[in-house]
């Protein structure tokens, strides 16, 4: 971890919920179906040789989408720039955005009045980025997206009070903490 003052990294991972538990059986059942079909089809006109790929195939390929249900985000803010990654299995990082803290229109926890504004301000684009959207510390931040055709985006994130204080040194007026007045942006 760097140690230097406009510097801040977090990480969580996304929980594991009803409907990712539902979506991994699914998964599961539907390549375990298709593997036993082709099998069985494969042995009716070929033999047992197919038997043995197909459920190499199938494993295979659980093996390779299982990756996207272990999912963790992790933000960084290095000055006046918030980097979002997603990070796959602990080992396959990929860019979500990056975007300039003094762009961001709004910066607000997502309940009360911040979560009616954030629908009155109908972001084009929505990151979810965070371990639940029913986390206490959930917040987002509404920005201009440059890397899509300037269209107002959203990423929702989980906060720290060390990262709300360096977002509010770099744009105060964007930044809100708790339930203030919202005021148009």
């Amino acid at each position: 971890m760097n140690s230097h003052p406009d510097y801040i990294e977090y990480m969580v991972k996304q929980k594991v919920d009803t409907s990712l538990i539902m979506k991994r059986v699914l998964l599961v059942a539907a390549i375990a179906v298709v593997s036993i079909t082709a099998a069985l089809i494969l042995f009716a006109f070929i033999g047992p040789a197919p038997l043995f790929a197909c459920v190499a195939i199938g494993a295979a390929l659980i093996y390779f989408f299982w990756k996207y249900f272990d999912v963790s985000f992790e933000y960084t803010i290095n000055g006046e720039i918030f980097d979002m990654d997603r990070i796959l299995s602990g080992r396959i990082r990929k860019k979500v955005i990056s975007v300039k803290i003094t762009d961001m229109k709004l910066v607000a926890p997502y309940r009360g009045i911040f979560a009616d504004e954030f629908a009155r301000l109908a972001p084009a684009k929505k990151f979810v980025c965070c371990s639940s959207l029913a986390s206490p510390d959930l917040y987002f931040a509404v920005f201009v997206d440059r890397a899509h055709d300037d269209r107002q985006s959203a990423v929702f994130f989980d906060c720290t009070p060390r990262t709300i204080q360096l977002m509010r040194r770099s744009n105060p007026r964007a930044v809100k903490t708790g339930d203030e007045v919202a005021v148009n942006y």
